[in-house]
């Protein structure tokens, strides 16, 4: 009975891993970071909005056509898609959380307290990124998503200390799994070469 469950656990860890083991998702992840940026510094709203959900797509077909020939494909079992939906969901519903308190005690507070919140309020956006990166490490398994979830959060200091604009805190945050997403991708392209039957 234990085999067997360890044998179900290792499947889950190895189904789990290859979702980012190729660097894909980081490096998708770190574009639509930029591309939020990019849209808030530029004043383009459809950059920040479709931006980021048109990217998903094309993280799956690039999966498809680098990452499946190279290591096969794993599918996720029904209960675990839906706690990997449930995940996200979280995420989504923490961000928005974060986000409606602080804006009911920049208006609502106190005028000391209003104003302090305020001061924060560019850095909140890189802050809530940071809380949903960290979720990602608790659905995906990978260490380096704490990193980026820490360059986040420093990232959200910077424009609070600094008084930079919000879009400083979207770039910064990006450099990480720019840089990790794209080491990655490089070594697994190298160590898992394309096989031909």
């Amino acid at each position: 009975m234990s085999a067997k469950q360890l044998d179900t656990a290792d499947a889950k860890a190895l189904a789990f891993q290859t979702l980012s083991e190729d660097g894909l998702i980081d490096l998708f992840c770190a574009l639509g970071v930029i591309a939020i940026g990019a849209g808030w510094a530029f004043d383009l709203v459809v950059l920040s909005v479709i931006v980021p959900p048109i990217l998903i797509p094309f993280w799956m077909v690039a999966r498809k056509r680098i990452t499946e020939p190279r290591i096969g494909h794993v599918e996720l079992r029904e209960d675990t898609q839906m706690r990997l939906s449930m995940g996200l969901l979280w995420a989504a519903l923490m961000g928005s959380a974060v986000l409606g308190v602080v804006a009911y005690y920049a208006f609502n507070a106190p005028g000391e307290v209003s104003m302090a919140v305020e001061e924060l309020i560019p850095a909140l956006p890189t802050l809530i990124l940071a809380v949903m990166t960290f979720i990602g490490w608790l659905i995906l398994r990978a260490t380096r998503y704490i990193i980026y979830a820490m360059g986040l959060i420093f990232a959200g200091a910077e424009v609070f200390i600094q008084g930079w604009p919000p879009h400083m805190g979207f770039f910064i945050g990006a450099i990480l799994p720019l840089v990790f997403g794209g080491l990655i991708f490089a070594d697994f392209l190298r160590k898992n070469p394309v096989v031909d039957a």
